[in-house]
């Protein structure tokens, strides 16, 4: 497999940084919708969420495309559309479960 593959060795500490980054750009991704409900209403802490989450999707497959190969337009509309498509299913499977919202 290695022969096929081209595996290298993996360094211990390239393990531990790879992890603190996921970590911290999970917990950055996570509370970006989640800000605007501690200060504003209901309503418009969801149209907020909704805004802020769709730039910072668009803004990530620029960075994607920017950094590794494609077109900025279509990564940037490519991200934004999985991830608010992915938060629209998570929403409407919520719906159906007894005591959605």
């Amino acid at each position: 497999m290695d022969e096929e593959l081209h595996l290298q060795p993996v360094q211990t500490g390239d393990i531990l940084r790879s992890a603190v980054v996921i970590t911290i750009a999970t917990l950055i991704g996570h509370l970006i919708p989640l800000l605007p409900f501690l200060w504003l209403g209901r309503t418009a802490a969801l149209v907020l969420a909704i805004v802020l989450s769709a730039l910072v999707l668009f803004g990530v497959g620029v960075y994607s495309a920017l950094t590794l190969v494609g077109d900025w337009r279509k990564s940037g509309l490519k991200m934004l559309a999985i991830g608010l498509g992915a938060a629209g299913v998570g929403f409407l499977i919520g719906n159906l479960c007894p005591g959605g919202a």
